[in-house]
């Protein structure tokens, strides 16, 4: 009787877990309010849900975060969240992505200014789980932030590298947008930096989703 009784229990356990760990999330703001603690250790569910309600009756209230400082919800639609974690300092994107024959994915971008700005892209499916991000976007190396490389710039630097700041952000129709800091080619002389500008994109690298991963346009 004990074996069966440890048996039944252990299968009760098991389904039990298998309910909890395969829980999927419906929509970007249930994704928000759950997605995990390590990507914002200082905002609990109870503070994400308190910051979305804040953000629908728009009362502007602030939320404090575990750290004591202010946090809001400065965007919310159906498929994005902008959110200010900490004024002047951190902001965070959530992005929901569809995909024509799978359940979506949400891609999470966090900017921090150091005062440089420096972001950094994950993507989270349904259950949220952390997924290879090199299957979804190829993140842009130097090279793409040219309008064109002149010959004298050749060996200058290695153009299939990915500067040492890049900032993400999300456009009104969820479009990615990739600004490469100066910094990465502040240390060369004046002649190669001024030649450097001179020929770099006017604008942000556009990157937009086509139903299976993120690619430049």
């Amino acid at each position: 009787m004990c074996f069966i009784r440890r048996t039944f229990f252990i299968v009760l356990f098991a389904c039990f877990a298998s309910s909890v760990f395969a829980e999927r999330v419906e929509g970007i703001r249930d994704f928000f309010v759950k997605m995990p603690d390590e990507v914002i250790p200082y905002l609990n569910y109870s503070l994400k849900s308190d910051m979305l309600d804040c953000y629908t009756v728009g009362n502007g209230r602030k939320t404090e975060n575990l750290l004591k400082g202010k946090s809001w919800v400065s965007y919310c639609d159906s498929a994005r969240i902008d959110v200010v974690l900490s004024d002047g300092k951190s902001l965070l994107s959530v992005l929901e992505c569809e995909r024509k024959k799978d359940s979506p994915i949400y891609a999470v971008i966090e900017t921090i200014y150091t005062p440089i700005a420096d972001s950094r892209i994950t993507f989270y499916n349904s259950e949220m789980e952390l997924l290879n991000g090199k299957g979804i976007i190829e993140l842009p190396c130097k090279g793409d932030f040219f309008v064109s490389l002149p010959k004298s710039l050749k060996g200058c630097f290695d153009v299939s590298e990915v500067p040492e700041f890049l900032k993400v952000s999300v456009s009104n129709d969820g479009t990615l947008l990739f600004e490469a800091d100066p910094v990465w080619y502040a240390a060369f002389d004046f002649n190669i930096r001024k030649l450097i500008e001179q020929n770099l994109l006017p604008k942000p690298l556009m990157y937009e989703w086509n139903g299976k991963r993120f690619k430049k346009v």
